[in-house]
């Protein structure tokens, strides 16, 4: 008779055991392998950790996402997130108030009166300045920041803090101004004011003090101040401030005034190639002029 091979296991060994009967039977190892699993359970591999449609049972340890579900979830979990947390610090808008003054001879008034502008931001407005008077003048707008520690929050562009106007008899202009909000000022300062005013409101003539004080409102007062204190908006940005030029207008000599303002000190540039001789010696004129008039 024809030997009878026994079955091989699915690890390539083969197992003999007795039956009752004595005869020799062939069986599989029961070994744990996942090829025993898969055919002892009767389903193929691929359907591992699966559950019939309507099942409520969990799917295996083990059963890994694909990337197009990790992405949903985790896209899921960023959107509950966002609509859960709070406002950043830093994005509530600043409110900004403008201010002006209406005299007799003059007239300073914004075009908006309030606006209210993101941080990190540019924002231009104008400002009309009117001349109320049957003569020529030249005007000084100065620009002022309230409160005090907000004066760092904004940044002016364009024409500066201040600007100087000719105008006839009756004559209004409208000068345009831009602003730049810093994006890192503290979340206290949710509101300033932007106030105007005039500094000097003077008939226009060939006076060489008169024409160095327009000289002095257009080009010195941003970081020098109006008294030449060394507080002007610009200067407190400076690093190690600007310091208080009164005492040297009493004191140097012409010479030394002219050669400081021509070829520049320190972050100070030199003014000789913008203006001519005779403006900077109106200028020195009214610095003199300026250092007899302070306390």
């Amino acid at each position: 008779m024809r030997r009878h091979r026994a079955p091989r296991s699915p690890t390539g060994r083969s197992s003999s055991t007795t039956s009752p009967s004595g005869h020799a039977s062939a069986r599989p190892f029961r070994c744990a392998t996942s090829a025993t699993r898969t055919r002892i359970s009767g389903r193929p591999r691929c359907c591992a950790g699966l559950t019939a449609p309507g099942s409520n049972a969990a799917p295996e340890r083990g059963t890994r996402l694909t990337r197009r579900q990790w992405t949903a979830a985790i896209g899921a979990a960023l959107a509950l997130a966002g609509a859960a947390a709070p406002a950043a610090a830093g994005t509530s808008p600043v409110t900004v108030r403008f201010e002006g003054e209406v005299r007799a001879q003059w007239a300073v008034e914004p075009r908006i009166r309030s606006v209210s502008v993101a941080r990190g931001t540019i924002f231009e407005t104008q400002v009309r300045v009117h001349n109320r008077t049957a003569h020529e003048v030249v005007a000084m707008v100065v620009k002022e920041i309230r409160p005090q520690h907000a004066v760092n929050a904004v940044i002016h562009l364009g024409c500066g803090p201040t600007f100087t106007l000719v105008l006839k008899p009756g004559e209004a202009a409208a000068v345009p101004v831009s602003y730049f909000v810093a994006e890192d000022v503290a979340q206290q300062v949710g509101a300033f004011a932007i106030a105007y005013a005039v500094y000097s409101f003077e008939p226009n003539s060939a006076d060489p003090v008169r024409i160095g004080q327009r000289i002095y409102g257009e080009r010195c007062v941003s970081c020098h101040g109006l008294e030449a204190r060394g507080d002007g908006p610009t200067g407190r940005l400076l690093a190690g401030g600007v310091g208080d030029l009164t005492p040297a207008l009493r004191q140097k000599e012409d010479r030394i005034l002219l050669q400081a303002i021509g070829d520049g000190v320190g972050p100070m540039p030199a003014f000789a190639p913008a203006l001519s001789a005779a403006e900077l010696q109106a200028l020195v004129f009214y610095l003199r002029d300026l250092g007899r008039r302070a306390p």
